[in-house]
């Protein structure tokens, strides 16, 4: 819209968004009942929904040539959760965890091979807190009566809070035979 003048304004926004975070694989179900590798098995990741969030902004119209200056803050908080179980002749292999998944055990006199730890279920929830703050200088250019753009230059500064938490339950210890090192470590 056209703006009459000079002067400071407010403006307001609901948003409705939709989070793509990279990386939210928790778990591989794979259709061997011991486990081992190779892996062959579908990925389970976090999935979001839509959700509500907010941004505000407060700006000041200047008296020469349609220039304007803007200062903007947006929040976005989003959350997700997923679920898989072991089925008949299946597994879920965990892709979160510290280094206990993978043990070393002892097969035969002077050989040790790595046992892969597996699980019959796993639960993961996903947190992503978005804000930010935008500052703006920009110049109101008007095409015609219905179209008009507002180039503007400016500053941005984000807060992303993620945080992920897996639990697997259920399953033992199970040795694969392939050797020592089969995690690819040295």
């Amino acid at each position: 819209a056209e703006v009459d003048g000079y002067g400071w304004f407010f403006t307001a926004d609901v948003l409705y968004w939709h989070a793509k975070v990279g990386g939210t694989e928790f778990a591989y179900s794979d259709n061997d009942p011991a486990g081992s590798f190779p892996v062959k098995g579908r990925t389970k990741d976090i999935d979001f929904e839509w959700d509500w969030g907010l941004r505000f902004g407060l700006g000041y119209n200047f008296d020469h040539d349609g220039w304007d200056v803007r200062l903007q803050y947006a929040w976005f908080d989003s959350n997700g959760s997923d679920s898989t179980r072991a089925g008949l002749n299946s597994t879920v292999i965990p892709l979160r965890g510290s280094s206990t998944i993978v043990a070393t055990s002892v097969a035969a006199v002077g050989t040790i091979y790595d046992a892969f730890l597996y699980a019959s279920s796993a639960k993961s929830q996903y947190d992503f807190d978005y804000q930010a703050i935008d500052l703006e200088l920009g110049r109101a250019y008007y095409i015609s009566g219905k179209l008009s753009f507002r180039p503007h230059w400016g500053l941005k500064t984000a807060w992303i809070d993620q945080e992920q938490i897996t639990r697997y339950t259920g399953g033992v210890a199970t040795p694969n035979g392939q050797g020592p090192n089969n995690q690819g470590d040295n």
